[in-house]
C-alpha cells in the first residue's frame, strides 16, 4: 500500500492546495485480488485579474463600494474533493474470471461571474444603458397598475455618478426602490456546483489460448451537477429578492446492459433410424455444430426493460443431405438437435411494478431448441 500527502501554492501567494491519497492491494482468497484507492483535497481560488475600466471609472467618480478587482479571473475554489476507486477480480475456473471496478467522485467548485455595473446593468440598475437609474414604484407593483402612484423621482446619471439628491430621495421613500439600495457598488455573482460522478462495472469472462473467449458484463454510470448562485438578485422580485439561489440540478444516468450468452455443442448424429431402431445403410452420419444464443437487456426506464436476442444467432443448419432432399424434399436433417428452422430472433418489452429482484436478461417465453438453452421456465 501507499499513503501520500501533497501541498503547494502559487508564487503569487494564492491558490493554496493540499491533497491526501492512498492505495492498498488486498488478496481476497487464493485466486483473487482487490485494489482500493482514495483521494481527498481542497484548493483555494486564484486571481490574475486587473481592474475593469468601468469599475475603475466608478471608483474614480467616488463610488467606494466597488470591489478591486470587481471581477475575478483565475482558478475555481474547490472544496471537499473526494475520489474513491476500487478494482477487483477472482478466478472462478481455469480460464474464467469474475471482475469489476467502481468509482465515486464528488467536489464543490465555485467560480465568479461577470461584474454587474450599478449604473448600466440592463433590467437591474437601468433600462436606458446607464443614462438613468431604474427606479421601481412599489405601489404600482402592489396594485398592478403602472400609474406612478408613489411619485418616484427620475435619477439621471452623469460622469458615472447618479444624481445624489434624487438618489437620496429614492432611498428615503419606502415606496420607491432601486437595486443600488442593496448593491451600491454593483455585484459579481458566484456560481457554484456540487459535482458527483458514479460508475460501476461487473462481469464474467473467459480468456484462453484456444476455444471460445467471451465476456459478459453489466455497467452503471451517473453524473449530477447541483448548482447554486450566490451574491445575485432576481430583479422581478424587487426589494424582496433574495441574494442566493438554488436553480436545481442536472443529471445523467446510463443504465446497465445485461448480456446472456450460451454456447452449445451438439455432437455427430445419425439422421434416420427405422422402426426397429436399427441404423439404415443410407442414413448419413452428420457432423456436430456449435450453436450460440444471445440476449441483451437494456433498461429504458426504472420499470421498463427492452430485451433483444436470438437463438442460433448465426442461423446454423445441419449438413445438407442431397439424397434425402431428392427423395423427400427436405435438404436438412429433421432430427437436428437444435431445431430444424434455423435462427430465431426476438424482442421483448417488460414492464414491472413493485420491488423487483433480478437481471434485465431472462429466459425467453419459449424455445425452438429441444432443450431450452436460456434456461427452463
Amino acid at each position: 500500500g501507499s499513503l501520500e500527502f501533497n501541498t503547494g501554492t502559487y508564487r503569487a501567494g494564492d491558490g493554496d492546495a493540499y491533497n491526501i491519497a492512498g492505495n492498498v492491494g488486498l488478496p481476497p482468497g487464493e485466486t483473487g485480488f482487490a485494489n482500493l484507492s482514495f483521494e481527498y483535497g481542497n484548493a483555494d481560488p486564484t486571481s490574475r485579474s486587473v481592474q475593469r475600466a468601468d469599475a475603475a471609472a466608478l471608483i474614480a467618480a467616488g463610488n467606494t463600494n466597488v470591489a478591486d478587482p470587481a471581477q475575478i479571473w483565475g482558478d475555481s475554489r474547490v472544496d471537499d474533493e473526494v475520489k474513491l476507486f476500487g478494482n477487483f477480480g477472482r478466478q472462478l475456473a481455469r480460464d474464467v474470471q469474475v471482475y469489476g471496478h467502481a468509482n465515486y467522485a464528488e467536489k464543490t467548485a465555485t467560480q465568479g461571474f461577470y461584474y454587474r455595473n450599478p449604473n448600466t446593468r440592463a433590467n437591474i440598475f437601468s433600462l436606458d444603458s446607464g443614462q438613468s437609474l431604474l427606479v421601481g414604484d412599489v405601489l404600482d407593483a402592489r396594485d398592478g397598475v403602472r400609474d406612478g402612484s408613489a411619485g418616484c423621482p427620475a435619477v439621471p446619471i452623469a460622469a458615472h455618478r447618479p444624481d445624489q439628491a434624487a438618489l437620496a430621495q429614492v432611498f428615503a421613500d419606502p415606496n420607491c426602490f432601486t437595486f443600488q439600495e442593496i448593491a451600491p457598488g454593483g455585484f459579481t455573482p458566484s456560481f457554484s456546483g456540487v459535482i458527483t460522478d458514479v460508475s460501476a462495472v461487473a462481469g464474467v469472462r473467459r480468456s484462453a489460448d484456444s476455444g471460445l473467449n467471451w465476456d459478459a458484463s453489466a455497467s452503471y454510470g451517473a453524473h449530477e451537477a447541483d448548482f447554486f448562485l450566490f451574491n445575485t438578485v432576481n430583479a422581478s422580485l424587487g426589494p424582496a429578492s433574495p441574494r442566493d439561489f438554488d436553480p436545481g440540478a442536472v443529471n445523467q444516468r446510463v443504465g446497465r446492459v445485461g448480456l446472456l450468452a450460451r454456447l452449445h455443442y451438439y455432437g455427430a448424429w445419425v439422421d434416420y433410424l427405422d422402426a426397429r431402431s436399427v441404423r439404415r445403410a443410407d442414413a448419413p452420419l452428420l457432423d456436430g455444430r456449435y450453436i450460440l444464443d444471445l440476449e441483451a437487456g437494456i433498461p429504458l426506464a426504472a420499470d421498463v426493460t427492452l430485451a433483444v436476442g436470438g437463438q442460433n444467432v448465426f442461423d446454423t443448419f445441419s449438413d445438407r443431405m442431397d439424397l434425402f432432399a431428392s427423395r423427400f424434399g427436405l435438404p436438412y436433417s429433421q432430427f437436428t438437435p437444435w431445431g430444424l428452422s434455423g435462427g430465431y430472433y426476438y424482442a421483448r418489452v417488460n414492464y414491472a411494478w413493485g420491488q423487483q429482484i433480478g437481471s434485465p436478461c431472462r429466459s425467453r417465453h419459449r424455445s425452438h431448441h429441444r432443450r431450452n438453452p436460456l434456461g427452463a421456465r
